[in-house]
């Protein structure tokens, strides 16, 4: 894995601002705007099902994963969502956002914080690394980020 993505979020403004955009159109809660806590960007509040696909991490043999999760809460620098699946701190991810008008993002993102939620569901909340343009929904995720 890239040492710069480690510890360093590099979105650009502007995929930044379409990542939060694509947030805001996929099924938002009423009251969206969330309380800011002690989080440094406004979160968007959202209820919609997503699938997500794990990336092995570096070194391993593991495989990927596919799975779904209920995407809860958005803002420029990451996600909330639960899970019927415990993921591990620093686990990467890759979650396809897709614009009401057409095309979307691929964004690769790792985790921050795991919560349980109960003894079947976990709160997890992830930060976004990277995105790469997904035009038609068709765009396989890149080699490097599957590769660690």
């Amino acid at each position: 894995m890239d040492g710069g993505m480690r510890n360093e979020t590099v979105l650009t403004k502007t995929e930044r601002a379409e990542v939060v955009g694509i947030l805001k159109e996929l099924a938002p809660r009423r009251g969206a705007g969330l309380p800011r806590d002690a989080r440094r960007a406004r979160r968007e509040g959202v209820l919609q099902w997503l699938w997500i696909k794990t990336v092995p991490s570096t070194g391993s043999r593991g495989r990927s994963e596919l799975f779904r999760i209920m995407l809860e809460n958005g803002s420029g620098s990451g996600v909330g969502f639960t899970s019927r699946k415990e993921m591990e701190v620093g686990e990467q991810f890759v979650v396809p956002l897709a614009f009401k008008e057409g095309g979307g993002k691929l964004v690769l993102c790792r985790v921050k914080h795991v919560r349980a939620v109960d003894g079947r569901e976990w709160y997890i909340g992830a930060e976004f690394l990277t995105t790469v343009d997904d035009p038609d929904g068709r765009t396989k995720v890149p080699h490097a980020w599957m590769a660690g």
